[in-house]
Formats: C-alpha cells, sequence, structure tokens
C-alpha cells in the first residue's frame, strides 16, 4: 500500500479492518467521499471535480516527498483546504489542523509559532492527535537560540541586544527538544535552525564556532535543518560542519539567498540523512510587501516557474538518492501556499490540475 494510501487509511475515517485491505485508489476515494459528505453542509459541489484530480495527483506523487505549508491557520483557504465551517475564530484555530491534514498533497506542516516561544508539552500532543500517525511537524527552533541578536522593549522604546543565549545547546534542549519529543515522538520530523539576520552583529568565525558546539551537544540522531538568511555564512567549514554531525543545510527560496538549484550545486549539500527545502518569499522582495500584496492567500498572484522547476529538479535528485524530502510552502512566494504545491506536485508528475 502507497503511503498516501496509508496516511488517508490512519486517519479517523475507517475501522481497522478496512484499512489493513486499502489500496492507494481506495484510499483516494475516501477523500472524494468525505469532501461530498460535506456538501450536505453548505460547501458547493462543483469544487468535487477539482478535488477528484488532486486526489489522484497526490497518489502519483513519489512516496519520498512530504509537502506542506508553512503554519495553517489563514481562512483565505477556504474552499482549496478548508470546507467546513468553523463556529468561531479559536474554533478554527484549535481545530483546522484536522482538517489540513486531510488535504491529500499535505504530509507534514510548518509550525512557525515556536519561533516566538516554546510550545509547551499538551499544545504538541493536541497537535499530534489531529493528525495521522505518519504525518510530521517541522517546528522552528525559538528565537531564543536561533536569533543572533533580539529586539527589547524598555520604556516605550525598542533596542537591539546581543542575545547571550544564541546557539546555547542547553536551552535548546531543556526548553524545546525533550518536551518535543515527549510529545510529539514518531510525529516530530524536524527542528528547523534558522539563523535569523545578524544585524552586522555576528562574525562568521563566532557563527561557525558557535554552531559547532551546539551540534556537538545534541544527542545522536536530532534531525535538524540550518537555515542561513545570510549567503556569507555559507562557507565550506559550514557545510562540513553539517555533514559531521548528521545536520542538513535547508534549502531556502528567499529574499537574500541564490535560488535553489544554485544551492544544490554545493558539493555534498544532499549528503545528509534527509533534505528540507523552504519557499518563502521571490527573490529581492520584502515580507511585509508581498503580505499586503498577496492577502487573504486565496489565489496565485505571482507564478515563479524557476523557482518550481528548482523544486522538481530537488525531488528527482532525492528520489534518486532514496531522501526523505520536506518542501514547505509560504503564501508570501506566490499567493497561496497550498496553490503552489498542487503547482509544483504538476511539474513534478507531469500532470494539470484545473480550476482548483
Amino acid at each position: 500500500m502507497s503511503s498516501y494510501a496509508w496516511r488517508l487509511a490512519r486517519s479517523h475515517w475507517f475501522s481497522g479492518a478496512l484499512i489493513a485491505h486499502m489500496d492507494a485508489r481506495a484510499a483516494a476515494m475516501v477523500y472524494l467521499v468525505h469532501v461530498s459528505q460535506l456538501d450536505l453542509f453548505g460547501t458547493d459541489s462543483s469544487d468535487d471535480d477539482a478535488a477528484a484530480r488532486i486526489a489522484e495527483l497526490a497518489q502519483r506523487l513519489p512516496a519520498h516527498v512530504r509537502f506542506g505549508t508553512s503554519s495553517w491557520t489563514f481562512k483565505g483557504w477556504q474552499g482549496v483546504v478548508y470546507r467546513k465551517r468553523y463556529a468561531t475564530p479559536q474554533d478554527f484555530t484549535q481545530h483546522a489542523l484536522a482538517e489540513y491534514a486531510e488535504f491529500p498533497l499535505f504530509r507534514t506542516v510548518g509550525v512557525d509559532r515556536s519561533f516566538y516561544e516554546p510550545i509547551a508539552e499538551p499544545e504538541l500532543r493536541a497537535y499530534a492527535a489531529q493528525v495521522p500517525s505518519d504525518f510530521r511537524f517541522v517546528q522552528k527552533v525559538w528565537a531564543g537560540v536561533s536569533s543572533p541578536v533580539l529586539d527589547v522593549r524598555s520604556g516605550g522604546e525598542s533596542k537591539v541586544v546581543v542575545n547571550e543565549t544564541f546557539l546555547d545547546p542547553l536551552v535548546f534542549l531543556r526548553d524545546q527538544l525533550l518536551p518535543t519529543l515527549n510529545a510529539l515522538g514518531s510525529q516530530h520530523g524536524v527542528f528547523l535552525l534558522s539563523i535569523s539576520p545578524s544585524r552586522g552583529s555576528l562574525r562568521r568565525v563566532m557563527f561557525e564556532d558557535k554552531l559547532e558546539a551546539f551540534l556537538r551537544e545534541l544527542p545522536p540522531g536530532t534531525r535538524i535543518a540550518v537555515e542561513l538568511r545570510e549567503l556569507r555564512f555559507a562557507t565550506k567549514r559550514y557545510f562540513a560542519l553539517l555533514n559531521e554531525f548528521g545536520a542538513v543545510h535547508c534549502l531556502n527560496h528567499w529574499t537574500n539567498m541564490p535560488r535553489i538549484a544554485d544551492q544544490m550545486k554545493e558539493p555534498h549539500v544532499l549528503d545528509g540523512p534527509f533534505v528540507l527545502a523552504r519557499l518563502m518569499l521571490p527573490q529581492g522582495r520584502r515580507y511585509d510587501s508581498m503580505k499586503a500584496k498577496f492577502e487573504p492567500f486565496n489565489r496565485i498572484v505571482e507564478i515563479a516557474p524557476t523557482m518550481r522547476a528548482d523544486v522538481a529538479q530537488l525531488v528527482r535528485r532525492t528520489g534518486e538518492l532514496g531522501k526523505e524530502t520536506y518542501v514547505l510552502v509560504n503564501n508570501k512566494v506566490e499567493g497561496s501556499s497550498p496553490l503552489t504545491v498542487v503547482g509544483i506536485a504538476e511539474e513534478i508528475v507531469g500532470a494539470a490540475v484545473q480550476s482548483v
């Protein structure tokens, strides 16, 4: 049975006896029946054809790739990902993850809110309870560890201070790694160590030394991807450290970084135990301007064909290498991350999903 069939089978729709005998096409039919039933509660039955094509597209994707998005609580996704009606905004925030995980193309999600503070174990357990057992979470390492500098407000004013716990392994172990493993278990996928811009406060050698000390103290087998926002840190020693300690470089499509195809040219960049790509911002663009331009994130505003081709190339290459590959997409890269996922999936399998 395909990983797609197994993911649907492990959801709450069917009993164990039937689950054991589901094949890929039967699993796709589960999704279609589920969508059709929702029409009784006010959804538009004209969406069924698009849903059928997305389910078929998911069947044709290679099993080693996990698509997902950066967070999931966007009301603009109604009609694409979300079809249920939620009583209140709080109800949507607390329970939409379950419906997100039912979307056939999504097998992972980026937990971005953990950047602002570590998420408590009970909340992580609530996340895990909403998704199938083979769904995986990619959780950002919080700013207390990943940011070289912090913005601190005092007396009504904001100032930038050096972060004394930047890349402190003990803080990470205590506040995030152990609670996450306790709460999520096998549903934990990857920790994303996204190094925030240093604003000139961090020397290259200092970064490399601190990264080495950090990685050295992590428990063996810790799945961690390091994301750079400053190209000057992408040195030979940086990549050597990642390979030495089993960490990976996050291939990112971001305003100040080279295209993913160019990052893939780095020797040994795909040698780690898994691969993570994040599609965040068009090159040369700013977050705030893209957010204002693309909201409410319900349609593709600016297609990025080169980016899509780069990701398709990456997925083909990692398939040859047998590497599990995570691809996380942000709304700010084209306008609607679920629709970007559909477009990239089409590029990978050579299909075309119309009128989504």
